[in-house]
């Protein structure tokens, strides 16, 4: 269930920075109401139906959605390097090419231990915007994307990211951060996908990008999601000087 004791679970085992983080933004979502069409940013979208106790945190994932996704990209860019954000430790396939030229494709938990000023870099430089889903991803996320390409480098494929979801009652915290240093370049597509159908799936998702000076991104959002999925996002980026966002 999605609840306190959940988020103390998520905090308590992450590295002091992402734990403190974890827990004031639950504190956050604690105290703020739902969006509701009063409020200027909703008022086009009526979420009154909308009920989080009825979610439960993903457990496995339907294999035919990640095949399905995964013959998306066979099709559109068989050369990129497929990253896999679920539940289960991430997968990576078709990655030694970037790997070669020093690209970071790890999960976001793994960055926050293993390069924890790249991690706590990207994710101040896109922020945090304190509304009341954002909150709640921040404390409830797990598993995440990071990619982290070297200054100068121009990645040679583009990098093909999956976020699976299914089962009905299901809840979701898609995550991806990607943080180019000056003078590099990438191209990412972020497929967020789940059966078709009307089975009622909630997907509260991040996603963070951070431009150092004179990097070019390519960023391109699919959603193929069944018609019962509430799906919230937020995409931020930090550009620095002549830095390029094709979005």
């Amino acid at each position: 269930m999605i609840g306190a004791e959940l988020a103390a679970a998520r905090a308590a085992g992450a590295p002091g920075w992402l734990a403190g983080l974890r827990r004031s933004s639950w504190e956050t979502f604690e105290s703020l109401p739902f969006p509701s069409p009063r409020d200027e940013d909703w008022r086009r979208t009526d979420i009154r139906r909308f009920e989080l106790e009825g979610f439960r945190p993903l457990g496995d994932v339907d294999p035919a959605v990640i095949a399905a996704m995964l013959r998306q990209r066979d099709r559109a860019a068989p050369e990129a390097a497929v990253l896999v954000d679920g539940p289960v430790p991430l997968a990576v396939r078709d990655a030694d090419t970037l790997l070669a030229q020093g690209v970071i494709l790890s999960t976001l938990e793994e960055a926050a231990t293993r390069h924890p000023e790249l991690a706590q870099r990207a994710l101040s430089a896109a922020g945090l915007d304190g509304s009341k889903f954002g909150s709640l991803w921040s404390a409830m996320w797990r598993g995440g994307v990071f990619v982290h390409v070297p200054a100068g480098v121009d990645a040679l494929v583009p990098v093909w990211v999956l976020h699976p979801a299914s089962g009905e009652g299901s809840a979701v915290f898609p995550t991806t951060v990607v943080q180019l240093e000056p003078r590099s370049s990438l191209t990412v597509i972020d497929a967020f996908a789940s059966p078709a159908g009307s089975a009622s799936l909630f997907s509260d998702a991040s996603v963070a990008l951070a431009l150092g000076r004179e990097a070019r991104l390519d960023y391109v959002a699919l959603q193929q999601w069944g018609d019962g999925v509430w799906h919230f996002a937020r995409h931020r980026a930090v550009l620095q000087d002549a830095a390029h966002l094709r979005f």
